[in-house]
């Protein structure tokens, strides 16, 4: 009798399964030895008919090992026939391909061996590596609501987000003119800047005590039409063995997709919604060129097992019902993960909460123009509104940032509340729990506009609660570059500030600033009195402080402890 199992899997991809779902069929296969061949099968026909394979050089030793040497003694007809096949194979070129697996999977099947390569190959799949890592780490998966090593221990990322300036810089005449024209005058890099991870900065991180980096890129990087695109990609993979050799795991996040991203939405968010920058959700092209890239860099890192994962994208916007709404966001998030997992089964996915989404006609909005609330007619309007979709794929943990209450971490402003900031936690580990049991990422921070006494604090109260629910987290941000033009007090939560831009701002010996214009934005962002401070003691310049952040430091290294 033809068991109902070998259906459920012909019917459906089993790499897009559920931990549930394949959690199921894995303790069915172990005792049903039909279904053990049929996947098997299945296994061999997917890798090995539908592409060219990239064969493991130890595989045919690890097939001999698992054959039962007693089957194939030279009188038997099996044994002839695949001796047959071993002579013809330098003959069986492409055109005959489909046909030599075709029969051998047939006489596999018919003659049991796959009682022992089934099990075989189900363990090895996740186990081989193709990359020069020398590290101690292993692949990391989730399970239930924790994320697990290969050896079944819990592990919580306690990590610290590079940004990596993927934001960009300002480009003489090209910034001027998009900002003349009301756009984002950053220009997203194409080749990483070099002062963002330098020799000393792997040090520093080295001896900062976190297990993970949350390693953030922009799209343009790795755009097929960039020509510094395998260079790019180069340079990222010895980043990630780097850390790995440090036992410090890489997970690469996309913060600036094609289209729409969290920088740009600042110049984007008060346009009319047809005036608007579209996003990978409404625009077909950019989520084309979004999809690709991930399937570029799943490819080629799919491997290393000091890669984390993929945090797909950044504070993603869902779009209005007329284009599409939750169920186009849903649709494309589903089908991106869907995608990489085709290529990539090992690495776990970070999928982010909407950050936002678009009003439709008669909702109500906050109007940050008027300061007022304003019923949507078509423009469609901004609700700063947060929530999960589900995402039916295996391996998948869930993304949320943490800046509450926004107001006082980010501008300072009144106080914080340790009941309504687990409230707002708890709501979304239930989330997490009712769906399937699925763990959860938290980006964080707090701005240097709050107190050292105020940061601690609240950083502690944020800590326990993480710690409380088994949440993983990342403190957000490692390093950013300092300036006249930057404020280094609101908004400013890196742990490191880097004075990059130093030799067009100011003089030295004497020490005078290199106009009246870049000495009073100096002075409006705080800067002037940093510098003084933290920058410039006794005539000795110093291009990257820790400014007063050494006891939040200290505080962050309990934590990861």
């Amino acid at each position: 009798m033809r068991c109902r199992y070998m259906d459920y899997m012909t019917n459906y991809d089993l790499d897009c399964l559920s931990n549930e779902e394949s959690e199921k069929i894995n303790k069915h296969i172990s005792t049903c030895k039909n279904c053990r061949n049929y996947l098997g099968a299945l296994m061999i026909s997917k890798n090995y008919i539908t592409k060219e394979p990239e064969m493991d050089k130890y595989f045919y030793m690890k097939v001999i090992n698992a054959v039962d040497a007693d089957r194939y003694k030279k009188s038997k007809l099996t044994f002839k026939v695949l001796s047959l096949l071993e002579r013809l194979k330098p003959a069986l070129k492409a055109s005959f391909g489909t046909l030599a697996i075709f029969v051998s999977v047939t006489l596999l099947i018919t003659s049991g061996i796959f009682d022992n390569l089934g099990n075989l190959i189900i363990k090895d799949n996740n186990n081989i590596s193709y990359t020069n890592e020398l590290t101690n780490l292993t692949f990391l998966q989730t399970e239930g609501q924790n994320i697990v090593t290969e050896n079944g221990e819990i592990f919580n990322i306690r990590g610290v987000t590079l940004t990596n300036n993927f934001w960009g810089n300002w480009v003489n005449e090209e910034s001027e003119k998009l900002q003349s024209e009301g756009m984002d005058p950053i220009i997203r890099p194409s080749v990483q800047d070099a002062w963002v991870l330098t020799e000393d900065d792997f040090e520093r991180i080295k001896n900062l005590g976190c297990n993970t980096v949350l390693y953030d890129i922009n799209y343009q990087l790795f755009a097929e039409d960039n020509p510094n695109r395998e260079e790019n990609l180069k340079k990222l993979k010895e980043h990630i063995m780097r850390f790995s050799s440090m036992d410090i795991y890489t997970a690469i996040m996309l913060m600036a997709p094609p289209g729409l991203d969290s920088a740009n939405d600042i110049y984007e968010k008060h346009k009319h919604g047809s005036d608007r920058i579209k996003s990978v959700f409404e625009d077909d092209t950019y989520y084309k060129q979004w999809v690709d890239m991930w399937k570029y860099l799943s490819n080629e890192l799919k491997d290393f097992k000091g890669v984390a994962g993929y945090g797909v994208i950044n504070q993603p916007r869902a779009p209005s019902e007329i284009e599409g709404g939750i169920e186009v966001f849903r649709e494309r998030l589903n089908n991106v993960c869907k995608e990489i997992r085709k290529i990539d089964k090992k690495h776990i996915i970070f999928v982010p909460e909407y950050n936002s989404r678009e009003a439709n006609p008669g909702e109500s909005y906050w109007n940050e123009k008027t300061s007022n609330y304003t019923i949507d007619s078509g423009e469609q309007g901004i609700i700063w509104e947060r929530d999960f979709v589900k995402i039916n794929s295996s391996n998948i943990v869930y993304l949320f940032h943490f800046f509450e209450p926004y107001n006082f971490v980010n501008n300072g402003v009144g106080d914080f509340d340790a009941a309504s900031m687990e409230s707002q936690v708890e709501d979304r580990f239930e989330w997490a729990k009712n769906i399937g049991k699925a763990p959860l990422l938290t980006e964080y921070g707090i701005s240097r506009v709050n107190s050292v006494d105020k940061r601690v604090e609240w950083l502690e109260t944020a800590h326990n609660i993480f710690d409380k629910y088994g949440i993983s987290a990342s403190y957000f941000q490692y390093k950013n570059a300092v300036s006249s033009f930057v404020d280094v007090k609101t908004g400013f939560n890196a742990l490191y500030g880097e004075y990059v831009s130093w030799e067009n701002e100011i003089r030295l010996n004497p020490f005078y600033f290199t106009s009246e214009y870049v000495a009073t934005s100096a002075e409006e962002n705080h800067f002037a009195e940093a510098l003084e401070e933290y920058y410039i003691k006794d005539n000795y310049f110093k291009r990257i402080s820790i400014l007063d952040n050494q006891p939040i430091l200290e505080t962050l290294q309990n934590f990861w402890k």
